[in-house]
């Protein structure tokens, strides 16, 4: 999803994981929304008994779409809008 490991998002940013950080506390809002729903669908994916490839082949297809779709957004502006605000307190 990030095209990265988790081991290769630590290298490249080692003062973040020595906070405690991972590649999801630094993800932008959209990449939270668009993961959320590619973990529902990779569970029912795996309860439906379809392989890693083919569930690695399904799962960018739905990312590639759910990133086109919420891209212009007004509620993912919206949501933009209210974290910044929260984090500026």
């Amino acid at each position: 999803m990030f095209g990265k490991t988790a081991k290769q998002w630590q290298n490249k940013n080692p003062d973040l994981h020595k906070q405690g950080l991972n590649i999801r506390d630094v993800a932008d809002i959209e990449s939270l929304i668009v993961l959320s729903g590619l973990e529902t669908i990779n569970a029912y994916l795996i309860n439906q008994g379809e392989n890693k490839e083919t569930r690695i082949e399904r799962l960018t297809v739905e990312a590639q779409n759910n990133f086109a779709i919420i891209q212009n957004r007004k509620s993912v502006s919206e949501l933009k809008e209210m974290t910044k605000k929260s984090a500026n307190k």
